[in-house]
């Protein structure tokens, strides 16, 4: 079922972003424009052209009025008064076809689709600014990058509740390897790893 105030021409939703501040303001990226809701989605208005294909929404867990879009043909746009302008911020890229963003401890990464060795992932060497993009595309051999995730892959066996209640608050993943903690022999330095807490 589409959600009322999203116009049926705007067939494809391709992101649906809820603020983490106000919990009443939605955006959705569609493949006309970025539409948003001030009302958890009970109405909705175009604050961006129709013409825009809008493929992610990323909402800085910091400002909330900072957002950025991942985008067709225009690249990332960046607004920082929660959609009322967006600026281009593309310096660096080969192409403009942005797939995804994540932001993960201050630095802003991108997806590109359909450029095989120009593509691939950028990070912005900027943090959360998104000014200045650098490719980090080895080893993808070309391939297109459909999904970004932030993640953290360590021992840490020995994490306090303090370090612990920072991971779930931020959404983080954690990686535990039973084999190479082993390896290692981490429990004999810092206890049972506390992977079940996580």
């Amino acid at each position: 079922r589409k959600i009322q105030g999203i116009p049926s021409s705007a067939r494809r939703t391709r992101a649906l972003r809820l603020d983490p501040r106000q919990t009443s303001v939605v955006y959705a990226g569609t493949t006309e424009g970025l539409w948003k809701s001030e009302s958890g989605g009970a109405g909705w208005r175009l604050v961006t052209s129709g013409t825009l294909i809008v493929n992610d929404v990323l909402i800085d867990p910091a400002d909330s009025a900072h957002l950025f879009l991942a985008t067709d043909r225009a690249g990332v746009l960046e607004s920082r008064d929660g959609g009322k302008n967006f600026s281009a911020a593309n310096q660096g890229f080969s192409h403009r076809q942005v797939w995804r963003l994540v932001l993960d401890s201050g630095q802003l990464a991108a997806a590109v689709r359909h450029d095989k060795e120009y593509g691939g992932v950028f990070v912005s060497q900027e943090g959360k600014d998104g000014k200045d993009w650098q490719q980090w595309n080895q080893g993808l051999g070309g391939r297109d990058v459909l999904a970004l995730a932030r993640f953290i892959a360590a021992h840490v066996n020995d994490a306090d509740d303090a370090a612990i209640q920072t991971l779930a608050r931020t959404q983080t993943s954690v990686a535990y390897c039973p084999r190479a903690s082993a390896y290692f022999n981490a429990e004999s330095h810092f206890g049972p790893h506390r992977y079940q807490d996580m």
